[in-house]
Parts: structure tokens; sequence; C-alpha cells
């Protein structure tokens, strides 16, 4: 939630095409533009891993002229309070990989098993092993992402484009177990079922997590009444009597 700023600037900035375009330095471009090279932190120290830190720079200390107006401020940055897998270092690290192997992703069939297992196995040499770009390696290897954002991309960004193009996946999509839960979750479940432990079996799947979040940024944000004022409840009402529900 800290990072809902930089990540979209980032990626209007540094977009697929561009990244595309400069091929193996999209890497070095994604870290520049994101300020993460810039980080006197780091450049202070001694990397945890000269090589990867010696292959950022090697692209990157050419092309800095070219996009050092696009280069976003530090301070948009949050990195208190996040998860070591979802440091924003290494969900960058991610990325790249996923640009890197762009063409092989085009070729998937549109079905969602498949793209998530090919999502699953996703790995890096640097980031398989590390948490940040300061961090040091971590005794074994972790997913470069988790069931719990995997599942995130296929509901919020996979499903959607297979819809789009008439390739809709709802049986796989229907049988995705949900992986985590989140505060606004807790918000909206409180909310609509009251007792915590009632509200357990409508977080069980996937769809059901996505459906009571919509219901969250739909309603909950909208209402600073507490519910007092809430129009779902009337909008429930009418689709019942319509026939709709």
């Amino acid at each position: 939630m800290g990072n809902l700023i930089p990540f979209p600037v980032l990626t209007q900035r540094a977009n697929l095409k561009l990244l595309r375009e400069h091929g193996p330095a999209a890497e070095s471009v994604l870290f520049g533009i994101a300020g993460f090279l810039e980080d006197k932190r780091i450049n202070q120290t001694a990397s945890p891993d000269q090589d990867y830190w010696r292959r950022l720079w090697e692209h990157w200390w050419q092309l800095r002229s070219q996009f050092e107006h696009l280069i976003l401020r530090d301070d948009l940055w949050h990195f208190g309070m996040t998860r070591p897998n979802n440091h924003p270092h290494r969900r960058l690290g991610a990325l790249a990989e996923l640009v890197h192997r762009w063409k092989e992703f085009r070729m998937l069939s549109p079905r969602l098993d498949s793209v998530g297992k090919w999502i699953r196995r996703l790995s890096h040499p640097f980031w398989d092993y590390h948490f940040s770009l300061a961090s040091g390696p971590a005794t074994r290897p972790v997913h470069l992402l988790g069931d719990g954002r995997v599942n995130d991309i296929l509901a919020n960004v996979i499903q959607p484009i297979l819809v789009a193009g008439d390739h809709a996946d709802w049986d796989f999509y229907m049988k995705v177990r949900a992986e985590s839960d989140n505060r606004r979750l807790t918000v909206v479940c409180k909310r609509l079922f009251g007792e915590t432990d009632h509200c357990r079996k409508h977080l069980r799947f996937l769809y059901q997590q996505q459906g009571l979040l919509q219901i969250f940024e739909d309603f909950c944000l909208a209402d600073t009444t507490d519910c007092a004022a809430c129009r779902f409840p009337e909008l429930v009402e009418t689709f019942k009597t319509a026939g709709q529900w």
C-alpha cells in the first residue's frame, strides 16, 4: 500500500516498449529510472554481489544522461513495514525477468493454469537469493513471486486480458484458492458479516476475495458514516427485486 504512487509512475516512464528496445540494458534502465542505483547508502557500502551491481551500472552509466529527467525521487519510495518478499527492489527484479522473457510469455496458451505455472517458475540468479540490493544472500532459494502475488496477477491482470480476448477461464478461476488476507478484507468482512468466524467461508477462494475487495473499493471507501448511510444494502435489495441476484 505504501508504494501505490511510485510503481505506476515507474511503469509509465519505463514502459514495456522502452525496456524491450534496450534489450540487455532493460534491467539497468528499470532500476536506474526507479532511482535505486542512485541510492548513496548502497553506493557507499560494499554490495553483497559486486558482479550483479557492476552489470547494472555497466549499462546505466552510459544511459543515465538520457534518462536523468525521468529518475524518481528517493522520497517517493517507502521501505518500512514491508515484507521481505515484497521489497520494491525485489519486485522490480521480478518485473525485469518478466520483461526479459516477454516473447516466451506471449507464446503461452490463453489459460490461467498455464500462465500461473509459468509465472511460478520465474527465476533470477540474484533475486532468487536476495530480498533487496543491499541484503545478504538467503540460505536457500526463494520463489521470485509467491503464490499470493501470482494469484493477484492472475485475478487482476491475466483474467481481465483473457475476458477481453474472449478467452475467459472461469472454470479454473473459480477454483483458485486464496493465499493471503489483508486489512481491507478484514474491514469489509466485519461490516458485512460481523463475526470474524462467520466470514471465513467467504474468504476461501480468490474470486470471493476479489468480490469483497470490490465492495470495499466501491462502498467502504466512499462511506464515511461507518455504514449508517451505505447504499450497498439498498443496491442488493434492488437486484433481488429485479430477479438479478
